[in-house]
């Protein structure tokens, strides 16, 4: 894109100007362009370690999620660890860590990771329905722990289905 090639050239004048390489990386992130992401972003926590970027903990989860759809998971584990250190209370990268751990068959951490998330976030369906998901992967849960868990899905997330009636008229025969 233009806008990929704008920051380019100002890293062809600047090899070190660390906001090029975020805007790069997220521009790619955008666009699924994961690798391109992964390398973009790395370069710049790389080169701000110690600085405002190399600690934001969204960079970092972002990394950590352009890497696991890579299928670079253990990486993408690492990256995730490194956002909860600048920011414990990140539900997204605890959520992805989550992903991730349950992907790797870490499924007692993956439930812990998750239940993190829902403290800080309760309010997010997707989020639960995935910690439900994570807990038919292990014998450690029994079905009444799986029921209990859609049951509270359920209370705070699930809406009565209303069916609506309809009059039929006589030419309505379908």
């Amino acid at each position: 894109t233009a806008a990929a090639e704008d920051y380019r050239g100002a890293l062809r004048a600047a090899p070190t100007y660390v906001p090029a390489y975020v805007s790069l990386g997220q521009l790619h992130f955008e666009e699924g362009r994961f690798a391109e992401a992964a390398t973009a972003l790395r370069r710049a926590l790389d080169l701000d370690r110690d600085g405002p970027f190399g600690r934001d903990a969204e960079l970092w989860n972002r990394l950590g999620y352009a890497l696991s759809r890579q299928g670079r998971i253990s990486d993408g584990v690492e990256a995730y660890r490194r956002a909860l250190e600048f920011n414990p209370k990140n539900a997204g990268a605890l959520a992805n860590l989550a992903m991730a751990r349950l992907e790797r068959g870490e499924v007692p951490d993956a439930v812990a990771a998750y239940e993190r998330a829902l403290a800080l976030a309760p309010t997010l369906a997707d989020l639960r329905s995935n910690l439900l998901l994570a807990l038919n992967y292990s014998a450690e849960f029994s079905p009444k722990d799986i029921f209990r868990g859609h049951r509270a899905w359920n209370e705070r997330h699930g809406k009565s289905a209303q069916l609506s009636s309809s009059t039929r008229t006589a030419g309505d025969e379908r």
